[in-house]
């Protein structure tokens, strides 16, 4: 079952989410995504991040959702996230996935650990 509203506000005041977003575990990892995208199901993680599918609630779309595996903890973990994100955004082939969104839940740069892909 789905926490509630009110359930997911009391949890992120105490974990100090921004507004707007959520925490949830997947496969023994925190994510941290908009509450629009709910009925998060893992698909499949690989050596740079984990892969979800979520349904918006806003639109009714399946999206899938990738969360990249601490991007910036050295300048090769950062060059490998810009080098895919470039090379997603500029791509278009059918046998390659749309990138539609990106986010990240930190507050600024200076606190940029996650980010988040929408396909």
């Amino acid at each position: 079952m789905f926490p509630s509203p009110q359930q997911r506000q009391k949890q992120n005041v105490k974990s100090n989410v921004k507004p707007g977003f959520y925490t949830i575990e997947l496969n023994k990892s925190v994510w941290v995504i908009p509450e629009c995208y709910q009925k998060l199901t893992p698909v499949g993680t690989g050596a740079y991040g984990a892969v979800c599918s979520a349904e918006c609630i806003t639109t009714g779309d399946r999206v899938a959702i990738k969360k990249f595996t601490r991007p910036f903890q050295s300048p090769i973990h950062a060059k490998r996230t810009q080098r895919e994100l470039r090379l997603l955004r500029l791509m278009r082939h059918e046998n390659v996935i749309d990138l539609y969104d990106m986010f990240t839940p930190d507050s600024s740069a200076e606190a940029l650990e996650d980010v988040y892909v929408l396909f």
